[in-house]
């Protein structure tokens, strides 16, 4: 939560992790007020009836607009926000609970974004 604090600006948020669960969504709450906006590309959603759930309180109390999508293509783990981007060595949902490293990797930015993209649009949105 400090890191999200921290670094992330602008509206708009996307998220790239192959595992998510409704722990996944918790730590992005702290930014309401400042995030309108996050996109996640994923491609195993842990307890998904629970993560329905947990997505519509986060969107009712923050009113944030939160949209999933699935790909089989996605590995690496990253977040990407206005201009910048950074490198997650575990899935968002163990932060906390194993060791990682967040590495900043703005100097790829415009690929990581382009690539993030692409996948999105190739993707299966993920059905409330």
């Amino acid at each position: 939560e400090e890191f999200l604090l921290s670094e992330v600006k602008g509206e708009e948020l996307l998220l790239c992790d192959p595992y998510i669960s409704p722990s996944t969504l918790f730590p992005f709450s702290v930014l309401k007020g400042s995030l309108t906006k996050m996109r996640i590309l994923t491609y195993n959603i842990y307890e998904p009836e629970k993560f329905r759930n947990y997505r519509k309180r986060l969107i009712r109390e923050t009113g944030m607009e939160v949209e999933i999508k699935r790909s089989p293509k996605v590995h690496d783990r990253y977040i990407i926000t206005k201009g910048k981007c950074w490198w997650i060595g575990t899935s968002i949902k163990d932060i906390g609970n194993k060791d990682t490293i967040i590495k900043d990797v703005s100097e790829v930015y415009q690929s990581i974004k382009e690539l993030f993209e692409e996948r999105w649009s190739e993707a299966v949105p993920f059905i409330d």
